[in-house]
């Protein structure tokens, strides 16, 4: 099996991990406020729930469709063989020993990121948008390039090689500053 095969296998378990460490048992469902009484009255006050709104005027990060986006950046990027991993990654093979993945984190932030022991970050920016670069993210040749959406919410670009460290971050920052103007601002 090689490296990228195994970086594919890998990943989405990664996620998975990350993922279900982040699950609670709190039950799901809107905060509202209890019943009240005053004094010695029986009358109790009632709340009525209303929904929230968010201030983007956009699209938001649940509507990007990553293959979607892949397909229309295939011959600009060099890009073959996209193929959906879940409903929130694509895989793309950038030549035989090289893939990038892109992947939607639509409740995770930058500050969120996990690394593991010999992963190298730091901080950066792709096309003015705060960003992490991730050296050796899951492999000793793998990349991660992550872009901050909003402050709980970033996509992130999962450069893999057979054998350069340094082919994985080139072609995740490249997939990145591609695939960035796309994404809601």
């Amino acid at each position: 099996m090689t490296r990228t095969t195994a970086v594919r296998v890998a990943a989405p378990l990664l996620l998975l991990g990350v993922v279900l460490a982040g699950c609670t048992t709190d039950e799901p469902g809107n905060a509202t406020a209890g019943t009240t009484t005053a004094g010695t009255s029986a009358a109790a006050t009632t709340t009525k729930s209303v929904p929230t709104t968010t201030a983007s005027s956009g699209p938001s990060l649940a509507d990007v469709k990553t293959c979607d986006i892949y397909r229309e950046l295939a011959s600009q990027l060099g890009l073959s063989k996209i193929e959906q991993a879940d409903k929130d990654s694509c895989y793309a093979d950038v030549s035989a020993s090289e893939s990038v993945q892109f992947d939607l984190h639509p409740d995770k932030g930058l500050a969120d990121y996990v690394k593991n022991a010999q992963t190298e970050v730091s901080e950066t920016t792709v096309n003015g948008r705060k960003a992490l670069l991730a050296k050796k993210a899951l492999t000793s040749t793998s990349c991660v390039v992550a872009i901050e959406v909003t402050a709980k919410s970033r996509v992130d670009f999962v450069g893999t090689s057979n054998d350069s460290l340094d082919k994985s971050c080139e072609n995740a920052q490249k997939v990145a500053k591609a695939v960035e103007p796309k994404l809601p601002k």
